[in-house]
């Protein structure tokens, strides 16, 4: 599709995937919850202190109890995930990110973020269909997520891989003939995350091993994957688009703006964590009953015609409210910045070394509340252009 060349401004319209307009709170009878999906209800939502996050596992532990099966570690892996925490379990898995952090930024500078993703980059080939999941989108936030949690990147990798697999029991109806396969992939990643000794432990003293895997599996299988899947959206998107990565290569001042046009159009987090109304709570008009679960679904909003002018189109310019792809409320995202610097990275020095065209059609995993990529297949041609 073509840019929009207003005088002053202009806008792209990539190719991404089609997302219903938001609407007012209406029940999902499949979900079994209320579906909050404009971008003000949803501030409302989040800023009102009347919903918190379930237990994930209950559901879990009832089928397993009722069936006679084994589902201690999965229930563990659920319970570990932070979006789905509350109270003290929560409150100590934030102290241990809050702790973390800085002392990640301290070790990634904007300036070593470039120089890996420069390495990365430089290591591409030329070709009509390079799939460049495995060796940017991927790699970047792997190498870092390495560093952090002092991982080899095989093993991150290999819990990567179980976290995706465990968090599909997240949703509802999960058949009971794929517990068995869940609970061994989950014990094996809980094993192998309670018993290596690693940086986070040095750092996290305070911390109970407990607190350190379930911390561990939260930042693997949210953090490095929501980069990641969005990293890769952010690369479809050039990859439309010859006339946007001449923008970005003659203006790279401008690679925030399109970071966070992609985090609005296309995050990989779609719906946030199911929530439970404490009381009965009135949002656009519509009265939520107390004890009702409510789904929120940013993807749609940042598709809201009320906030966003020409909400399909990519707008470097915009003037925007701030995302709700990092989530909010009680459970806001605790590494926005990095995920921002790690996706800049990529991009300044992917335009810097090559043009990009579509290949294919992406292949996706994950669910109506999560898109990852599984393979993403560009062309690739380097440049001799001056960086």
């Amino acid at each position: 599709m073509t840019a929009d060349d207003a005088p002053g401004r202009t806008r792209w319209a990539p190719v991404l995937w089609p997302v219903e307009r938001p609407g007012p709170p209406a029940f999902d009878r499949g979900d079994r919850a209320w579906v909050v999906s404009r971008f003000a209800d949803i501030g409302a939502v989040l800023g009102s202190g009347a919903f918190f996050s379930p237990d994930a596992s209950v559901e879990i532990r009832s089928v397993a109890a009722r069936a006679g099966l084994e589902a201690s570690a999965l229930a563990w892996a659920l319970d570990s995930l932070m979006p789905s925490q509350h109270g003290a379990p929560h409150r100590a898995a934030r102290d241990a990110v809050t702790t973390l952090m800085p002392h990640v930024m301290v070790g990634w500078t904007r300036d070593r973020l470039n120089a890996v993703a420069r390495r990365l980059v430089g290591d591409l080939q030329d070709g009509d269909a390079v799939d460049i999941v495995p060796g940017l989108v991927d790699a970047l936030p792997n190498a870092v997520a390495a560093d952090m949690l002092g991982l080899s990147l095989e093993d991150v990798v290999w819990v990567r891989k179980c976290s995706l697999e465990t968090m599909s029991a997240w949703r509802r109806g999960v058949p009971l003939r794929t517990y068995g396969a869940l609970e061994r992939v989950a014990g094996d990643a809980r094993s192998f995350l309670e018993t290596s000794p690693r940086g986070t432990s040095r750092i996290l003293m305070g911390a109970s091993r407990d607190v350190l895997a379930g911390v561990e599996f939260t930042l693997l299988a949210a953090a490095v994957v929501t980069t990641s899947s969005t990293l890769g959206a952010a690369l479809y998107a050039l990859a439309q688009h010859p006339d946007l990565q001449r923008t970005l290569r003659g203006r790279p001042e401008r690679i925030s703006g399109f970071v966070e046009e992609v985090l609005r159009l296309a995050g990989s987090v779609r719906r946030l964590s199911r929530r439970v109304a404490g009381t009965a709570f009135e949002v656009g008009g519509v009265v939520i009953p107390a004890d009702a679960s409510v789904i929120l679904d940013i993807e749609r909003a940042g598709r809201d015609p009320a906030v966003y002018d020409e909400p399909d189109a990519l707008d470097l310019e915009r003037n925007a409210p701030p995302t709700l792809a990092f989530g909010g409320g009680d459970h806001p995202c605790m590494g926005p910045r990095l995920a921002r610097l790690e996706m800049a990275a990529a991009i300044a020095e992917l335009l810097s070394q090559f043009e990009l065209g579509v290949a294919d059609e992406p292949s996706f995993a994950g669910s109506r509340d999560v898109r990852c990529f599984k393979a993403l297949r560009v062309r690739l041609r380097r440049h001799s252009y001056p960086s």
